[in-house]
């Protein structure tokens, strides 16, 4: 038979084992409730779940197309927006200035 390792009925089963192989060795070694919570909310569910999400975020970010002389990486910050910054590269400019402010060049 031919299997898809991603299909939804795997990944349900391989979850479902994935906890149950935790919550045995979490019986048969003492660790407090915190640490064990930390390792489920950590390792178990947010980790796979942000795996997940960065993958389909990442097909909608990279450019699909190039015009031949166009620098990529201004031409997609600079996009349909010409001159304004938005989003994490106005985050980033922000932090910048606040931590390391520009120095006024004097002629």
């Amino acid at each position: 038979p031919s299997l898809s390792l991603f299909s939804p009925s795997i990944l349900a089963v391989l979850v479902v084992l994935n906890h149950y192989l935790a919550f045995q060795y979490f019986a048969e070694e003492y660790y407090p409730f915190s640490e064990v919570l930390a390792y489920f909310t950590f390792c178990l569910w947010l980790t796979p779940f942000a795996f997940f999400v960065s993958l389909s975020a990442g097909e909608n970010v990279l450019p699909s197309t190039v015009q031949p002389g166009d620098d990529v990486v201004s031409s997609y910050f600079t996009k349909g927006k010409r001159g304004k910054r938005s989003g994490i590269l106005l985050v980033f400019s922000f932090i910048k200035e606040a931590i390391l402010p520009s120095r006024q060049k004097m002629y």
